[in-house]
Formats: structure tokens, sequence, C-alpha cells
């Protein structure tokens, strides 16, 4: 898992998070202006979450994009090319 994997990670959740708590702040009733603050803090909050959990997950060694395991072929790798 690469640095920029995890920064991605957590730009969608901090996106994500964003939309849902702002857009629903918003359709519930709050003034547009609370509703973007919220929806700030939502992307602070769940974009921490989500860097913090790419980093736990890049120092665990977890997604590893290094290929298949060993004795596997690739995806793929079996197919015949010839025609």
């Amino acid at each position: 898992m690469s640095e920029v994997l995890v920064k991605k990670i957590a730009a969608a959740a901090g996106t994500l998070a964003f939309s849902l708590v702002a857009l629903g702040s918003w359709a519930l009733g709050a003034r547009p202006l609370v509703a973007l603050i919220r929806g700030i803090e939502g992307f602070v909050v769940f974009g921490a979450l989500g860097w913090a959990v790419g980093k736990w997950l890049q120092m665990r060694g977890g997604f590893s994009d290094s290929g298949p395991p060993e004795g596997q072929p690739e995806k793929g790798g079996q197919v015949d090319e010839t025609a």
C-alpha cells in the first residue's frame, strides 16, 4: 500500500462524510452556514480516521501490491494468446 493510496482513502472518506453530513443537516432544517460547518467537521474527523486506518494497514503490510502469492499464476497467465 503506497502513500498515495492512503491519501486517496482519507480523501474519499472525508468527501463522503462532508456530503452526507452537510446535505443531511441542511435537509433536516439546519441553516446553510451551520450545515457547511458541520460538513467540514465531518470531513476532518472521517478524513483523519481514514488516514489513520490507511497508515495502520500500510504499517501492517495489508493490501500489498506485489502481485499474486507464490505458486499461483498471474491472472490470465494460462490463456493461450496465439490466435
